[in-house]
């Protein structure tokens, strides 16, 4: 799978991303700087192109995951922001 090295990617594994059921790149938990604070506002509500029915397990674990890890309330998934 082909990630952007520049700042999806680690969004994604620092827990600031995630991708819902719909394949859409969500906010998972608020951002510590600025700069990643308009980093994540760029990508909310893209399509994220590796999610597919294989790889959709493995973004909502990620999901919970990250909440878990912050202690941030659970979110549904339709409660997930997605702009």
């Amino acid at each position: 799978m082909l990630v952007c090295n520049l700042g999806c990617d680690a969004l994604f594994e620092w827990g600031y991303i995630a991708v819902n059921d719909r394949g859409n790149i969500i906010t998972v938990r608020p951002a510590a700087t600025p700069h990643t604070v308009q980093a994540v506002a760029l990508l909310q509500g893209l399509p994220c192109s590796a999610h597919n029915s294989t790889t959709a397990p493995h973004f909502a674990a990620h999901v919970t995951i990250a909440q878990q890890r912050e202690g941030s309330p659970s979110q549904s998934k339709e409660s997930a922001k997605t702009y």
